[in-house]
């Protein structure tokens, strides 16, 4: 993570790589919440495009905070805790809880 940040802010590297909203992880990420959304499973109102874009943000913020913290901060007690409460936002009123 370090050596990406470092790698962005010396502009020595392609940034799509590294930042592009059409990366496969956003698409990835996309076509999921666009399958539960149809099935009943998310919210009806969240657009799948910005919902990937804000699961990444959450990846981003959580692995930050494993670098700086460790091996105080428990990466993976952490995660599990932080993309739960994620979940319960994105899932439909009368879809089974996470």
């Amino acid at each position: 993570m370090k050596a990406v940040y470092k790698a962005q802010l010396g502009d020595h590297v392609d940034g799509d790589a590294v930042m592009s909203y059409n990366r496969d992880l956003y698409s990835m990420f996309s076509r999921i919440l666009a399958h539960g959304i149809a099935r009943g499973e998310f919210r009806a109102d969240l657009e799948p495009d910005m919902q990937a874009r804000q699961l990444m943000l959450a990846i981003r913020g959580v692995t930050f905070e494993w670098c700086i913290r460790y091996p105080e901060f428990g990466l993976k007690a952490q995660a599990l805790a932080h993309f739960s409460l994620l979940l319960k936002g994105l899932c439909a009123e009368n879809a089974p809880k996470p």
